[in-house]
């Protein structure tokens, strides 16, 4: 019988790595109205941030099925609406439950994290290939940043061990280390009295540089 489990185990192990080698990447776009995939763009206090969740498959690669999450700080962005949409399809919004606030602490982005699950997609019965990236899910998110703190990340994450991650072209679960996952951040912009600052800098350089050509061209 621990034979049989064993060999059991190889087969399972050896089929799945020789499908293994599939490349899927999640990227967060932070600025959807413009061409391809911006990854950082600068917001105000107050102001709604639109993300799209895109996904990329490497050169001659097929997916039946995936799931994954977005994980953001609770602290400087909240959810205010997310819709997933599964390739060719309208986009269907994301059911609250699947919006967990406080979901307490994710090191890679803040001390306090609010997740959204639910941007899946499974159909073994066929599989999706394509050669460009493809908008999967989307979300509004309001900025809380107080314009000095800094940057804040919007992560793509797997949040259900049970559920999410990615199956092959043949239903076979992909290796996660073969999946890219990008995030974005969000960074506040500058105060009024900050932009004058570096406005006041940036005039002192200039009359600078211009007094030395200047003194350079009397000798």
């Amino acid at each position: 019988m621990k034979k049989l489990f064993a060999l059991t185990t190889f087969f399972a192990l050896s089929v799945l790595s020789q499908h293994a080698h599939a490349i899927v990447t999640i990227s967060v776009d932070v600025d959807p109205t413009t061409p391809g995939i911006q990854r950082e763009a600068f917001f105000a206090p107050g102001e709604e941030v639109f993300a799209d969740f895109v996904l990329e498959l490497s050169a001659g690669q097929a997916i039946a099925g995936y799931g994954f999450g977005i994980v953001i700080d609770a602290d400087e962005l909240e959810v205010r609406q997310a819709a997933t949409q599964a390739p060719g399809a309208p986009s269907t919004a994301i059911d609250g439950s699947n919006i967990i606030v406080n979901a307490g602490t994710n090191p890679r982005v803040g001390d306090n994290t609010t997740q959204i699950d639910g941007f899946d997609y499974l159909n073994l019965f066929g599989s999706f290939t394509s050669d460009s990236p493809v908008v999967v899910g989307s979300a509004t998110f309001g900025f809380l940043g107080d314009g000095a703190n800094g940057t804040f990340d919007i992560t793509a994450d797997f949040i259900n061990p049970a559920l999410d991650g990615f199956l092959d072209g043949n239903g076979f679960v992909i290796d996660p280390s073969q999946v890219i996952r990008n995030g974005a951040s969000v960074t506040a912009v500058p105060e009024p009295t900050s932009l004058a600052a570096l406005g006041l800098i940036s005039s002192g350089v200039a009359y600078r540089m211009r007094r030395r050509r200047k003194m350079a061209a009397k000798k």
